[in-house]
């Protein structure tokens, strides 16, 4: 799957509801964000920007609003991959 990305834009996409867990705050250069790509292959609903993932078969509802604006509105974000967080190590 990495040599489909290649020449390819990737944007980021933050998952996760609620803040980083509380050690990152003790010891910033110990928490490491782990994201897979992933291709966004349905568009679910607009007002709330959701739309479905495709992992290597694995689909997963994600939020479009960090990769959204008025030049890459909701309709031409279908078939972008994106970095779709999964945890924290």
């Amino acid at each position: 799957m990495a040599a489909d990305l290649v020449g390819r834009k990737i944007d980021v996409i933050v998952t996760s509801g609620g803040p980083a867990p509380a050690r990152a705050a003790k010891d910033a250069t110990a928490l490491l964000c782990l994201g897979i790509p992933g291709q966004i292959a349905v568009l679910d609903d607009a007002e709330a920007m959701l739309a479905t993932v495709d992992v290597c078969g694995v689909r997963r509802q994600i939020n479009l609003a960090c990769i959204m604006d008025d030049d890459h509105p909701f309709e031409a974000c279908l078939g972008d991959w994106v970095l779709v967080h999964v945890g924290y190590g």
